[in-house]
């Protein structure tokens, strides 16, 4: 196994999918199998997986489904952290309906309906000093009196 590693950012990357005959002029080299994936930067480094197209696409969902969960398991860890009394109470009158809305309704997204219901309660209860009120119609607007 060789130790060579070559790495490069997201907003470097390239990928494409290439076949036997599309291989030489795409990639710049031959491949063994049906179909290979090119992954890598725009200086043609990179990694050549070969096999067939069902064997590449199963691949590649596999590392959808990876990233997926983590991307879920980050929200779960959002939602909680917002979903907290403490934090809600702290943030939560600090935003306007609008933006209270939208965060309660992400917090419902991430699976947490009780932390969407806390935060949206922490910035309904707030302490108005010139008697605002929350506008439940979402719009984020005020209601003028």
């Amino acid at each position: 196994m060789s130790l060579h590693r070559d790495w490069t950012s997201v907003s470097d990357a390239s990928y494409s999918l290439v076949t036997r005959a599309t291989a030489p002029d795409d990639i710049a080299c031959s491949i063994d199998t049906s179909h290979a994936l090119y992954v890598g930067d725009g200086n043609g480094d990179g990694l050549i997986i070969e096999g067939d197209l069902a064997a590449l696409a199963r691949w590649v969902d596999k590392i959808h489904t990876h990233i997926h969960r983590a991307i879920a398991t980050d929200l779960t860890r959002w939602a909680a952290l917002f979903g907290d009394g403490e934090l809600a109470d702290e943030l939560a009158p600090k935003l306007n309906c609008g933006e209270a809305e939208i965060t309660a309704d992400a917090l419902h997204a991430a699976g947490n309906s009780a932390a969407a219901t806390t935060f949206l309660n922490a910035h309904i209860c707030r302490d108005t000093e010139d008697g605002e009120t929350h506008d439940s119609d979402g719009s984020g607007q005020e209601p003028i009196a």
